[in-house]
């Protein structure tokens, strides 16, 4: 209970002291590809002037990418209360990786529109090994210029990455979540996020950012 509290005072102190907090609604694809007056409906609410959206293709969704899919992305892009595509990206961690094929190509059309549209660029990645960190640079250096804004969300993979992602893109921010509390107490349970117990001493505090789930990872 005590280091739970701990682990959430933590959370909301990095939060207040952090550049951005990011909150989203999630429509799934079904909704916005066959339903789209769902969407336009929340747009143009009586509360919309109280809100921005992004809009993309989750990698775990990059199965339903398609011409309609990507035109309606476009559609909804070129509102503007949108301020970002996404959120896009790989995710090696729920699907194998010799079937990237589809992640990659919702990944390269949807960061292409971004830096198209000039809107923000929303990342999820969950890559899970070297070699496919490795990969992702390759692909996001081909695809996204230096200046470009980018928001890296949910980031749980290695520091090097996290360095190398801001030495390359000044204008990246890292979002955080409470794993950053997490630390390895030498029994393996930081298997999983290599980059969490070093993130808040080796990443510049002003290129971090509160993920909005960051308090349910606590």
């Amino acid at each position: 209970m005590g280091t739970g509290f701990c682990r959430l005072c933590l959370v909301r102190r990095l939060c207040r002291l952090c550049l951005v907090r990011l909150r989203h609604l999630r429509l799934c694809p079904s909704a916005w590809l066959t339903q789209p007056g769902l969407a336009r409906r929340l747009f143009f609410s009586p509360v919309s002037g109280k809100l921005w959206f992004t809009v993309g293709l989750h990698p775990h969704d990059a199965g339903n990418w398609s011409a309609a899919a990507a035109q309606r992305v476009r559609e909804f892009a070129r509102h503007p209360k949108c301020v970002a595509i996404g959120e896009c990206g790989l995710d090696f961690f729920k699907h194998p990786a010799d079937k990237a094929d589809k992640q990659l190509g919702a990944f390269r059309a949807q960061a292409s529109l971004a830096v198209e549209l000039g809107k923000a660029l929303v990342v999820h990645a969950r890559l899970v090994t070297k070699e496919n960190e490795e990969l992702f640079l390759r692909e996001f250096d081909g695809l996204v210029p230096q200046e470009h804004a980018v928001h890296v969300h949910c980031f749980d993979d290695s520091l090097p990455l996290a360095q190398a992602l801001c030495d390359g893109w000044p204008n990246l921010r890292i979002g955080f979540t409470g794993k950053i509390t997490f630390q390895d107490k030498g029994k393996g349970k930081c298997i999983y996020f290599p980059f969490a117990a070093t993130v808040r001493w080796h990443v510049p505090r002003c290129r971090l950012c509160s993920t909005a789930t960051a308090r349910r990872f606590c």
